[in-house]
């Protein structure tokens, strides 16, 4: 029973759902922050964090199959939550900072 087939078109809806979560982040950090350098550390995260997870599956062997596959597409919508947040959070922090500093 050969799955390739199935596989690669799970692989390439994944990549697909990896550039529009870039997108989607890119916009909204963009949009309520109207700050580049956090949406560039958001971008950037996501992929690494996704290139870091193939690596691991990799190192140990295990096939990539639709169960992991699909963990990794739930894992980058965590990605793309905790993104946005943490960068919110982190430009709120910034911005008290730079405030404080100012009095």
């Amino acid at each position: 029973y050969d799955r390739s087939d199935l596989i690669e078109a799970a692989v390439a809806t994944l990549k697909e759902a990896l550039i529009e979560e870039i997108i989607v982040v890119s916009l909204v950090v963009l949009l309520f922050l109207f700050h580049v350098r956090s949406a560039v550390v958001a971008i950037v995260t996501i992929p690494l964090s996704v290139l870091i997870g193939f690596i691991v599956i990799k190192l140990f062997g295990i096939s990539l199959n639709i169960m992991s596959l699909g963990g990794i597409a739930l894992a980058i919508g965590d990605l793309v939550d905790a993104g946005i947040v943490m960068t919110e959070n982190a430009y709120r922090g910034l911005v008290k900072a730079v405030l404080k500093t100012d009095e």
